[in-house]
Order: structure tokens, then sequence, then C-alpha cells
């Protein structure tokens, strides 16, 4: 007797050529993404969204955008001096001592300079500067009322840079 083999008939005896493969993975990381929104939402929500706000403006714009952008005639203390300002202003509203609508006021005016390309103007920047010192001289954030010398809008005097 012979066996007649249909096509339709499973054949046990072959080997899988790829394995099984797993499926779900897709779903399960939609489902991981999906539960962390809520999670970030009331983060941001619990926070007042000013924490992520400071740690943004300060950490990031600050730190690493303006530094970048700063005009190109400023040596690098002065470039350190504006730093430390902006440093000082935004640790000062994240701890309450200047209110936010001012820090609400500094941060529209940084945003607007920093959306033009190429390297901030010196004349903007020293705007920007001078109006984030006066907030922490007016609500007592300083401990010094003398204006930093990266205040003065005519540049650094002696230097080789501003002879040229």
């Amino acid at each position: 007797m012979s066996e007649e083999v249909h096509p339709s008939d499973p054949d046990d005896d072959d080997i899988p050529l790829a394995p099984h493969r797993k499926e779900g993975r897709g779903c399960f990381l939609t489902l991981v993404i999906l539960s962390a929104i809520p999670v970030v939402f009331f983060l941001i929500t619990f926070t007042g969204g000013d924490t992520l706000t400071y740690i943004y403006m300060r950490n990031w714009v600050t730190d690493h955008a303006l530094m970048n952008r700063m005009p190109l005639a400023w040596s690098q203390e002065r470039k350190n001096e504006a730093r430390k300002i902006l440093d000082r202003f935004y640790d000062a509203g994240r701890s309450k001592k200047v209110p936010p609508p001012e820090v609400i006021a500094v941060s529209s005016e940084f945003r607007e300079m920093m959306s033009y390309p190429g390297d901030v103007h010196k004349d903007s920047l020293v705007a920007l500067l001078r109006h984030a010192w006066a907030d922490l001289v007016r609500y007592h954030a300083v401990s010094s009322v003398t204006p930093p010398s990266v205040l003065e809008l005519g540049g650094e005097k002696n230097s080789p840079e501003s002879v040229r």
C-alpha cells in the first residue's frame, strides 16, 4: 500500500525555516508610551510647569544656546558674567524671590532675542541683562547693588576687542 500525499496535509517532519515570531511587541510598546503620557502630564501639573521651565531656561537656553551665540567681541570672562546674571535670575525665580510675571517678562525678551539667526546683538543682550539685574535688585535677590561690568553698553574698556 502506498500512501498518497495530499498538498493540504501538513507534514509534521519538516523543520521550520524561521523561528516562531513573537507578536504583541508593538502593542506593548504603544501601551507603555501611552501610559507614560498621563504620568508626565500629572508631573507637569503638580509642579505647575515652573520647575521644568526654570531647569530648561537655566540649563539649556542660557548655558548652551546663549553661550554659543554671544557677541564675538566679548571676552570669555564677560560671557561668563552674563551667564551668571541669567543663572542667578532664574534661580531667584525658581525660589520665588522674583515673582513669576517678572520671570515671564524677561523670558519673553530672551525668546525674542534668540529668535533671530546668527550671533546675539550686544545691545539686545545688555538690555536683557539690565532688565534681569534690575529685577534681582528690586526684589533683593542679590547681595550687592553694584551692577556688574557686563551691563555697560560701551563694551570692555582697554581691551583689544574694543579697539577694533
